[in-house]
């Protein structure tokens, strides 16, 4: 074998192991996130006979980091698309813009979560979203707006009362 041909093939062998290690930690990811999806289902269990009023936030913060950190090892974008999703439906689950109850809403994003990794899991194509998820996103859209509106009433709210300060500034100096 010549020295081209030998460089070549242990070029594709290092290629070909780093495939093997990051598929290797995509499958470990999708593994552990389904793992925090449990620990969602036992949070809206605990939600739905209300036995989590002290630590809810606590809970469904340090599931969302743990997702959050393993989605970066997820080789596939869409997938992580829509996981990405699904963490903004955790995030806000206990939303008054989000159809149904909390237990509800936590079952949902589960649910979503499961399809999707299970055929990302097969390495298959992503089902379809669930149709509840649509809701969702109206719900965020909704919460979104609702939040621009208190930024910029809070903006004009500053500005007019800069504006007071400086007239009640110069009229001091004026007078």
């Amino acid at each position: 074998m010549s020295i081209i041909g030998g460089l070549a093939a242990t070029l594709f062998q290092d290629w070909m192991a780093r495939r093997a290690v990051v598929r290797d930690r995509a499958e470990a990811a999708a593994g552990e996130i389904l793992d925090l999806l449990d620990q969602v289902e036992a949070l809206a269990d605990d939600v739905l006979f209300d036995r989590t009023r002290r630590d809810y936030d606590d809970r469904i913060r340090l599931i969302i980091m743990g997702v959050q950190r393993h989605l970066l090892d997820l080789t596939d974008a869409e997938v992580r698309r829509r996981l990405e999703f699904v963490v903004e439906i955790l995030t806000y689950a206990d939303s008054m813009y989000l159809p149904g109850e909390t237990y509800t809403v936590l079952r949902v994003a589960v649910r979503e979560a499961q399809n999707v990794l299970g055929a990302y899991r097969r390495r298959e194509e992503p089902p379809a979203e669930l149709a509840i998820l649509a809701r969702h996103r109206e719900g965020l859209a909704l919460m979104a707006e609702m939040d621009e509106e208190i930024a910029r009433a809070q903006e004009e709210d500053a500005r007019r009362e800069r504006e007071e300060r400086q007239d009640r500034h110069d009229h001091g100096q004026d007078g």
